[in-house]
Parts: structure tokens; sequence; C-alpha cells
């Protein structure tokens, strides 16, 4: 198999996350740190030792160990780890908590990668640009083309999944991170 694709770019790769949003009909405040420890889903000195902790009626929100990171609020679910050693453990989370959740209907789930890169100069910040968008094919149209946004999406399948790919270069010193 040839290696092309994202290792072209693993040089450049400076953080990866990885969330499952579950959107449906949730109860935030049953899936505090110490009920979820109760169920074997987390060792409960990691339920003792969460932080940021915030669970009322409309909203459960906590981090626990170095690892994970989990919202819910009345209509979604949301749980992230940012450290690739614990995206297998993400997955084996995720499955406990719907397993947790029979009863309640789940309309959708999406898996969502996110990756930062960090490029030395804008000369390379073009030439990922360039690759990506294919801008010597626009030159005939555009005197200056530049990728500021590519959206790629696969369609609907049998299952009624849909893919979809973002990307959004942009330099460092405009990168808000919300996390």
């Amino acid at each position: 198999m040839e290696k092309t694709g994202s290792m072209k770019f693993d040089r450049y790769k400076q953080a990866e996350l990885r969330s499952v949003v579950i959107l449906g009909d949730f109860m935030p405040s049953m899936f505090q740190p110490l009920w979820l420890a109760s169920k074997k889903i987390i060792g409960e000195d990691e339920a003792k030792s969460a932080c940021d902790v915030v669970i009322s009626h409309d909203i459960c929100r906590f981090k626990t160990g170095d690892w994970l990171e989990f919202l819910c609020i009345q209509n979604k679910m949301q749980i992230l780890t940012r450290k690739a050693p614990y995206f297998p453990m993400l997955r084996d989370f995720v499955i406990q908590i719907i397993g947790l959740i029979p009863n309640n209907v789940i309309n959708s789930i999406g898996f969502n990668y996110n990756f930062s890169f960090g490029l030395i100069n804008s000369t390379e910040f073009y030439v990922i640009g360039k690759q990506l968008g294919c801008l010597d094919k626009w030159k005939n149209i555009l005197s200056e083309p530049t990728l500021r946004q590519l959206s790629i999406q696969n369609g609907i399948d049998e299952n009624r999944s849909l893919m979809t790919l973002n990307i959004q270069p942009t330099p460092s010193e405009m990168h808000i991170n919300f996390g």
C-alpha cells in the first residue's frame, strides 16, 4: 500500500484529539463521576479526583485523570481525549456509556478526529494549501489562489452514515483554542 494522505503531514502534526458526540435525549445529572465509578466505567480514584466538575439538572461536565473530558446536556453528550494512548479507552468508555442508556433515544453519533499541524513559515503553509487545494488548476481564474477552507463529503451510505472532512488552514497567530 502506498504511503500517502496523512502520512505526508505527520511530521507537521502538533496535536491530535478524538471526540464522540452523541445526540439524543439525556438526563445529564445521572452521568456524574461517582455514578460512573459505581458502574465500573471509570475508577473510583478517577471519580474522586475529577476536576472542573459542574453537575445540575441541565448539565454534567468534568475532566478526569489526564485523559477524559465529559460534557452532557439534555440533547447532546460529548466525550473527548487529547492524548493518543487513550484513544482505545475513549472507544471503550463510549461503548459502556451507550450501554447504560438503553431507554434513552439516541438520534445520531458522530466520531470526530481533530489534528493541529504546525508549519515553520508562510512558504510551507502555502505548499500544504497548494497540495490540498490543487491551486495550480485555479491560476487561470484567480491571480493568487490560496486555500482557506476545504470540505470533502462522502455521500450517505447504506447505514445512513455521512462522513465529512473539513480543513481550515490558519496561521498559528490566528489559532483559537476552545479547549
